[in-house]
């Protein structure tokens, strides 16, 4: 019996393995325009039921009072849409350090005293609300599409990743921020100068992992204030309920 192959089984062959090296050197799919990112991340980000995010501060302070003595440092916590947020809030005070807990449900809005740990109830305009932050139709959502201005894809030489997220390499759009609409969502916290905003977009699902936003320093002894938003168990819920 010959050990030859019949010529059209070497043929085939042949041809699957061309396939398969021109699969393998086609060039990457070219990323969409970075408005278009914008967009579908806003809409990824509008479709969850819910996420846990955490909101850190660095550089210049973030006054929460009139007085200037409470210093917002840092908050987590979780979003449930459409409308309620529960979060560990840090701050600041003269010589010592603090945690708030806060609960925002609706138009109802609860927070913890920094030393006596009590919950009282207060007017939800009249603080830092979470809930409030990613709203759909007035907070984060609404902001990126109707705030930024320049917006761009920065330019790679290394791909750009995440500790957190190791083996996807995200885009990165930059632009400038109007912060008008940011400012008075964030009790006065960003603002009301233009910010520079940099977004890592995961491709495919196009949900927003990371938002950085930098401000300009208040004055030229102090530092920007660099506000960094992280997402993440992006779809998943927990019950909040008030205190």
């Amino acid at each position: 019996m010959s050990n030859r192959l019949p010529v059209h089984f070497v043929r085939r062959l042949a041809g699957c393995l061309v396939l398969v090296v021109v699969a393998g050197c086609r060039a990457p799919e070219p990323p969409p325009p970075a408005d278009e990112i914008v967009a579908r991340a806003v809409d990824a980000m509008t479709g969850l039921p819910g996420f846990a995010f955490s909101i850190d501060r660095s550089g210049g302070p973030a006054y929460i009072d009139v007085d200037e003595t409470v210093s917002f440092s840092r908050a987590e916590g979780t979003y449930v849409a459409p409308d309620s947020a529960a979060a560990a809030v840090r701050v600041v005070l003269p010589g010592i350090v603090a945690e708030i807990s806060v609960i925002a449900i609706g138009d109802r809005y609860w927070e913890t005293h920094p030393l006596t740990r009590a919950w009282v109830e207060v007017p939800s305009d009249q603080a830092f609300n979470p809930a409030a932050l990613f709203d759909a139709a007035r907070g984060l959502p609404a902001i990126l599409l109707d705030d930024l201005h320049s917006v761009a894809l920065a330019e790679a030489d290394r791909p750009f990743e995440l500790e957190e997220v190791p083996g996807v390499e995200f885009y990165l759009v930059v632009a400038d921020l109007d912060t008008t609409d940011l400012y008075p969502l964030t009790f006065g916290l960003i603002g009301p100068e233009v910010a520079r905003v940099q977004l890592l977009v995961e491709p495919g699902s196009f949900l927003l992992h990371r938002l950085t936003i930098t401000e300009p320093a208040a004055a030229p002894d102090q530092e920007p204030s660099v506000w960094q938003v992280d997402f993440w168990d992006f779809g998943e819920t927990v019950v909040i309920s008030p205190p």
